[in-house]
């Protein structure tokens, strides 16, 4: 059985208000940064890359805003793996060619 924060509508909350108020408000951002959710939202990615492409890429979105405001540790970034990168830039790249 998941646990409630990985059941998706709850993730899909909790991720568009973390997106929302990470924009508004950086703090929020380095706040989770040094909470080490950089992790967790690795480990959110590696395990939903088939389920709902809405919340993968808020997924994405809140991890880049993380990155974007703030240098990552070493350790953080060893934990990309580089097919989840090339998976997700592979999806865009297909978005952007049905244009």
């Amino acid at each position: 059985m998941e646990a409630q924060e990985d059941c998706g509508n709850t993730l899909h909350i909790i991720t568009s208000f973390l997106l929302f108020d990470g924009r508004q408000n950086e703090e929020t951002l380095v706040l989770l940064n040094r909470e080490g959710a950089f992790s967790r939202l690795v480990e959110l990615i590696r395990g939903r890359q088939d389920d709902d492409g809405i919340l993968h890429r808020r997924l994405f979105e809140l991890l880049y805003e993380m990155s974007r405001i703030q240098r990552l540790r070493i350790e953080d970034l060893s934990k990309l793996e580089a097919r989840v990168v090339c998976w997700k830039l592979r999806r865009r790249l297909m978005k952007l060619s049905c244009y």
